[in-house]
């Protein structure tokens, strides 16, 4: 009975930990399918959104293919978590996200430089 009370509560530990850590994700890394959710709770990165080009961390140019979002700052935006090679989820405040970011209207801004 303490076998099957301990591994329990093993599990439980093991489950509960690797949910509520999550390792920083660099921003330059974060390119290909990406999902943008509704919740935290599944993303890999939270992202706020910037007004100017200049004070984003990350400019970001949306793909429609995702064969041509192979590079840093270009995503293919996914309707699936299942097909995402990142989940991104968008905060309101640039001071709880773990980078921001700008949408920008040519391909060669994209991305870290």
């Amino acid at each position: 009975m303490l076998k099957i009370l301990f591994l329990g509560w093993w599990l439980l530990e093991a489950v509960s930990t690797s949910y509520t850590t999550k390792t920083p994700v660099d921003p330059c890394e974060v390119y290909g399918n990406i999902y943008i959710d509704e919740t935290d709770a599944f993303a890999h990165c939270r992202v706020a959104l910037v007004e100017d080009e200049v004070s984003a961390q990350l400019p970001v140019f949306i793909e429609n293919n995702s064969l041509f979002a192979n590079e840093s700052g270009k995503w293919h935006l996914v309707s699936s978590r299942g097909l995402a090679d990142y989940i991104v989820y968008v905060e309101k405040s640039s001071v709880q996200a773990d980078f921001t970011i700008f949408f920008t209207e040519t391909a060669s801004f994209a991305g870290c430089k």
